[in-house]
């Protein structure tokens, strides 16, 4: 004890500063054990555990009893008359040290822990970090994410006639800002897909499409529902720029005018007028009542001249051929209502009634001549849509019936508004007679949302997905849009780490082990995720025989925004006269002779029809 008492009297400020150092060693210990989990610990290192957790206030209870101790042994040595001398010497010569080296005990005391633990935490994670980076792999592949995939592919600006190349198509740019060709022959062969939401660059890239038909001289055909901002001034542009004339219709009445029924053989003006009054079978018990409708139009069609005017007459008894005998006027007047009144509908569109001061469309004479026609529709009426269907009609039929002389490109653009079975089914055929198109909608099950709840959507969406070999795809609508771009993509091959352990030291910082180990995974080419964060103009572009690759497109710079035309108010032709029998040999207005065998097989078959009916 006095030889304890001699060492700290002559050396009183070792006592401090290992007291000092006691405590900072406690403090670093009690912080570091506090991150040490204890589910990982077993035998000694839990013990260790405990006692470091409480290694702090035991060092400061041991501070205590030492001070008391102190004072013990001064009232003992110095026989109560000074009972403090031994603290008062520590407490002179810790001032004493502290006098000489003011900042010895702070540092040691706060400054130094946490600077050790601050080494511990933040400094050696950040060196292991960039030690992990700097790492030579073995493979660099990784799974997407799409917090990484969102800051990609931003959009770009560009020319795209800067891009412009005879005897190919310029689509736009890849990932890589190199362009994108595919020669005119492969693309005159293959249907087209564009799929994205609106204001995603979907019309954009249509009218990168149409700008350089126009200028290759192509038939150009313009559906616009919507209608778009800026196709109809691109055409008008391209025409200028190319010595062409745009010819433009409205269906909702402002410019042209448009008769349905008008052109072609009988045939193909009753499948249209059949078509457009909705009278085809569709499985359902109404297909009783639509019998007795088309069994007038069989019998009127000899003797209609392809005018709503006109057949409106018929159905209302007026104007009836002398040959149409009492029972089958009774008929007419019976079992025509359903065909009356479609009839009146349609004729409430003055576009679809012959007009003497208005431009006519004739879409045989358009097609042979190979011109540019926007035509522009309406998304909210109805009317003005089933007029729009007719007109597809009568395009793919004109189309099926004769291989073009001048390549025809047509656009229809929110196709789900007039998607029908017979344009699913006449994809492939329009293709071998100089016709390709490109159908626009916003996601894969668009198609079926079609306003027409009869048609079966399914067999639509499938030949419309199989028969068309070019897709673009903007940003994905919606998971499964995604997924199936992606999927169209194909997959690839990843290398990449399966797993990487880790353990966990004292300050709570994850440590690399150094064992790695790899596996492979396979992963779209065009992955989801991109596809569902893809940047304004920036899309997926699918050719069937080569490898998808990123697209980013651009706008047609367009120097001058016209007024969409309009003309006078339609002045109608007068009424037309009571058909004779003698004049039953012009059915149609262009002045085509009809076959008369097929108008006589017609009047045959209508004439046992109602033998039959007698009986």
């Amino acid at each position: 004890m006095y030889e304890f008492l001699n060492f700290f009297y002559i050396h009183p400020y070792l006592i401090s500063l290992i007291s000092m150092i006691t405590i900072t060693t406690s403090i670093y210990v009690s912080l570091s054990s506090k991150f040490v989990r204890k589910e990982n610990l077993t035998g000694l290192s839990f013990i260790w555990k405990w006692l470091s957790l409480r290694y702090f206030p035991i060092v400061i209870f041991i501070h205590i009893i030492l001070l008391a101790t102190l004072y013990l042994v001064s009232n003992l040595v110095y026989k109560n008359q000074n009972s403090f001398f031994f603290l008062n010497l520590l407490f002179k010569n810790t001032q004493q040290i502290y006098n000489q080296f003011p900042l010895l005990f702070p540092f040691v005391g706060i400054i130094s822990p946490v600077i050790l633990f601050c080494v511990s935490r933040i400094l050696i994670p950040e060196l292991e970090k960039i030690k992990e980076e700097n790492i030579k792999r073995q493979s660099e592949d990784k799974l997407s994410d799409i917090r990484e995939e969102i800051t990609e592919l931003s959009s770009i600006e560009f020319i795209p006639s800067d891009y412009y190349k005879e005897g190919f198509f310029f689509f736009g740019l890849n990932d890589k800002d190199e362009p994108i060709y595919l020669s005119d022959k492969d693309f005159s062969s293959r249907h087209s897909k564009i799929l994205g939401p609106s204001q995603t660059g979907k019309g954009v890239g249509l009218g990168v499409l149409i700008d350089q038909a126009i200028k290759k001289g192509w038939g150009v055909w313009f559906n616009d529902i919507k209608p778009d901002d800026f196709i109809y001034h691109i055409m008008q542009q391209a025409c200028n720029e190319s010595n062409r004339t745009l010819k433009y219709l409205d269906l909702n009445g402002t410019h042209g005018t448009y008769e349905p029924f008008k052109h072609g053989t009988i045939r193909q003006r009753e499948e249209r007028i059949k078509r457009a009054c909705k009278l085809n079978d569709t499985g359902t018990n109404a297909d009783h009542y639509k019998l007795g409708n088309r069994q007038i139009l069989d019998l009127l069609m000899p003797y209609w001249d392809g005018s709503l005017t006109h057949l409106s007459s018929l159905l209302n008894g007026e104007n009836l051929p002398p040959n149409i005998s009492e029972e089958e006027k009774e008929l007419i007047q019976i079992q025509g209502g359903t065909l009356r009144e479609r009839v009146r509908e349609f004729s409430k569109l003055d576009v679809l009634k012959p007009s003497n001061n208005r431009q006519q469309m004739n879409i045989n004479e358009l097609m042979k001549n190979g011109d540019v026609v926007y035509i522009k529709g309406s998304l909210t009426d109805d009317l003005v849509r089933n007029a729009n269907i007719s007109l597809l009609d009568e395009f793919i039929q004109f189309g099926l019936s004769q291989k073009q002389d001048k390549h025809i490109f047509m656009v229809l653009d929110e196709v789900r508004f007039l998607v029908t079975d017979k344009l699913a089914n006449s994809l492939a055929t329009l293709l071998s007679k100089n016709i390709n198109m490109a159908i626009a909608y916003q996601a894969k099950n668009d198609l079926a949302n079609s306003p027409d709840q009869s048609l079966n959507v399914g067999s639509i969406m499938n030949g419309i997905e199989t028969n068309t070999l070019i897709t673009m795809s903007y940003r994905g609508h919606d998971e499964e849009t995604a997924k199936w771009i992606a999927g169209m993509t194909g997959t690839k091959r990843l290398n990449i780490t399966k797993s990487d352990q880790v353990e966990t030291n004292q300050f709570g910082v994850e440590k690399k082990t150094g064992k790695r180990s790899y596996g492979q995974e396979h992963e779209y080419i065009i992955n989801t995720n991109r596809i569902l964060s893809f940047n304004p103009r920036v899309g997926a572009f699918i050719n069937g025989g080569s490898l998808a690759c990123i697209i980013k497109t651009c706008w047609i710079p367009v120097q001058t925004f016209s007024e969409y035309p309009i003309e006078d108010a339609p002045i109608y032709a007068e009424s037309p006269p009571i058909i004779e029998e003698k004049t039953l040999k012009t059915a149609s207005s262009d002045k085509d002779e009809l076959d008369k065998k097929q108008k006589d097989e017609l009047k045959k078959e209508a004439d046992n029809l109602f033998k039959e009916m007698e009986l």
